[in-house]
């Protein structure tokens, strides 16, 4: 498996095309998988890292609660898999956008997560990881 680490700056293009950092390019063998995901941001992967994810999260648990099934339901509704090109762009469509919060022919942030890639707002990338970051600060300056 192919770790995907990183922070990619890209930009949508006016088709709402994004280009898949080119390291990353082959892992997804010219097909992705992308839904909507926590905290405002797009899940991005291959469909094994998909399936994988997925599965394992679905045998994981017993009875599932009310909220857990509609946070799956939510999930699976709006994964769509899209081709990956030969420059390796692929569209992310309308509701994906407006989940995100990402206009056409805007800077996005596309950061690797282990399996998977998330693309992101820059601004609520930025929210999202500010207090992480402090934290990871303050103990750093408490050591």
């Amino acid at each position: 498996m192919t770790l995907m680490r990183g922070r990619h700056e890209q930009k949508i293009d006016a088709k709402g095309r994004v280009v898949i950092p080119s390291k990353y390019r082959d892992v997804f063998g010219g097909l992705a998988n992308i839904t909507i995901y926590d905290q405002g941001c797009l899940w991005v992967g291959p469909n094994s890292a998909f399936e994988k994810q997925w599965e394992d999260e679905i045998n994981a648990k017993g009875p599932l609660t009310e909220a857990e099934n509609n946070r799956r339901r939510l999930l699976f509704s709006n994964s769509t898999e899209v081709p990956v090109d030969a420059q390796g762009r692929m569209l992310l469509n309308e509701r994906q956008r407006q989940h995100a919060g990402i206009d056409l022919d805007q800077p996005v942030v596309i950061i690797g997560v282990g399996a998977y890639l998330e693309i992101w707002n820059p601004e609520r990338l930025d929210r999202v990881t500010a207090k992480p970051a402090a934290d990871l600060k303050s103990s750093e300056s408490d050591q």
